[in-house]
């Protein structure tokens, strides 16, 4: 028997929905069609790989993959022939009702070595709408024996037809606390809250920027932010500009950057992250905001919450003509829009 690879343990946040989809495999009464979601990166894949190998395992051991059977060294070898993995194809950024098309004719019949049959799609949110309506068919009327794992970060895209058909499974948020205590055991380093919001609460691109030291790059963005608001606050127009100037510059230095742990899309969410923030902190002044500067939480002067509301339409469409339009010039349209918008604010 060929040496077997130690799997890595789940993740903690993944252990109880693992186990109570272990139980249900057990029970036979596991649904033939899963629909894993979470908010941000949590993991899903790591989840789905081990559910998969489990309902193709012929020798579980307490809710676990043997890893010696036939199926888990075909696994192991990523040549199991009754596994199938959908996701957008490379320079593509849909899946096609070609590759449904081709994966509803795989699932006919019978496994070619193991009754059970599992199909993973990744970003099932992705698909075209003629794709989506091809599935749809397969999930109503679902061969024997065929398990569909779907995954998506995004669960208000999903077609609803396809959610009614499915069970749909949360992968919650750690609690803040218990996940910033969680990243410093792994890594061996510490990490603030702030820190962890700029990364979008991922704890997974966390664990990747404290191995590699990627919070030295963030560091000057999440300066520049507070020093913006700051400004903001104090109705220092020429301050409040030059710092609008300085973020974008950061942001620009770290998208550059080959080693960049965020991407432009997700600054600019940072940016919207830090506006509802500001926001919370002038509407609700008794709350506590560790992630702010203390004095953005005095709620004096208030921002004018109509400009706020602005600064997120006005951000949100620049994602989209970024995403749209590879060629525009990103660093100057965050400008514009910084500058505008906090002339705005700080003239109201």
């Amino acid at each position: 028997m060929s040496e077997i690879k130690t799997q890595q343990s789940l993740y903690p946040w993944l252990v109880k929905p693992y186990l109570s989809l272990a139980k249900d495999l057990s029970d036979n009464r596991l649904h033939h069609a899963l629909l894993f979601h979470s908010s941000v990166s949590l993991g899903k894949a790591q989840l789905l790989e081990r559910l998969v190998k489990l309902i193709h395992c012929t020798q579980i051991n307490e809710h676990k993959a043997c890893g010696q059977c036939q199926d888990c060294q075909l696994h192991a070898s990523n040549t199991h022939s009754d596994f199938y993995h959908i996701a957008c194809l490379d320079n593509k950024s849909q899946i096609s009702i070609e590759q449904i098309r081709t994966l509803s004719q795989k699932v006919i019949g019978t496994g070619l070595v193991n009754k059970r049959r599992v199909v993973v799609i990744d970003g099932v949110e992705s698909m075209t709408e003629s794709a989506q309506n091809a599935l749809l068919k397969i999930l109503e009327e679902p061969p024997l024996h065929v398990y569909f794992l779907l995954s998506t970060s995004k669960l208000a895209q999903v077609s609803a037809t396809i959610l009614s058909r499915c069970f749909k499974m949360a992968i919650n948020q750690p609690e803040r606390a218990k996940l910033l205590k969680w990243l410093e055991r792994k890594s061996g380093k510490s990490i603030t809250s702030d820190q962890l919001s700029l990364l979008g609460d991922s704890p997974l691109k966390a664990i990747e920027a404290l191995d590699s030291d990627q919070f030295l790059l963030i560091e000057p963005m999440l300066s520049r932010s507070n020093a913006l608001y700051l400004a903001w606050q104090n109705r220092q127009l020429e301050q409040a500009c030059s710092e609008a100037i300085n973020l974008a510059q950061e942001i620009e230095k770290l998208t550059s950057h080959k080693s960049n742990p965020v991407a432009l899309d997700e600054c600019l969410m940072m940016i919207i992250r830090f506006n509802h923030w500001a926001a919370k902190g002038q509407l609700l002044t008794g709350t506590t905001n560790t992630v702010l500067a203390p004095a953005l939480q005095t709620g004096m002067n208030k921002i004018d919450t109509v400009c706020l509301t602005d600064f997120d339409r006005k951000m949100n469409q620049l994602r989209h003509q970024l995403a749209d339009n590879t060629g525009l010039n990103g660093l100057m349209q965050l400008r514009n829009v910084l500058i505008e918008i906090t002339e705005r604010i700080i003239g109201h």
